[in-house]
């Protein structure tokens, strides 16, 4: 099911730093297995915990987040679904449809308004058409502490 998304049109008054490339199916599995604080290692080694397994496994999450890259089983995006939270969804657009069809996703933690942030009982909301309020909020906090 491909998500509905507001049409992006040229003109808009956005700042030069929201009109980034368009996110690759790879790097939105990255931003989302770092933001569930999950290393490329953890990853493989839930997916392959035997031994044996565990190179072909690190090697195939490595591939997954290049760029370019696609899974090609659905199977591997069901085990990824069980190892750290990502829409399904999200990722086949990403790599099926043209960028201007893309829905907006978080370049901070890779959430979009079909799988938001959620803390307690608060959900993040998006602040630019690359940041979602949640990432805004911890870039803030981290300027200000640096200040």
């Amino acid at each position: 099911m491909e998500h509905v998304i507001f049409s992006r049109r040229a003109g808009t008054d956005r700042k030069a730093s929201d009109r980034k490339l368009p996110l690759a199916a790879g790097a939105y599995l990255k931003l989302r297995r770092m933001s569930a604080g999950l290393t490329v290692d953890q990853v493989a080694n839930r997916l392959a915990p035997a031994p044996k397994d565990r190179d072909d496994s690190l090697a195939l999450v490595r591939m997954l987040e290049t760029s370019g890259a696609r899974a090609r089983h659905e199977g591997t995006i069901a085990a990824l679904g069980q190892i750290y939270r990502f829409d399904v969804a999200v990722y086949r657009q990403l790599c099926e449809v043209p960028s201007d069809r893309h829905p907006v996703i978080c370049r901070g933690c890779g959430c979009s308004r079909h799988d938001a942030c959620e803390d307690d009982a608060n959900c993040c909301h998006f602040v630019s058409a690359v940041e979602c309020s949640r990432c805004a909020d911890r870039a803030a906090q981290t300027q200000r502490l640096a200040s």
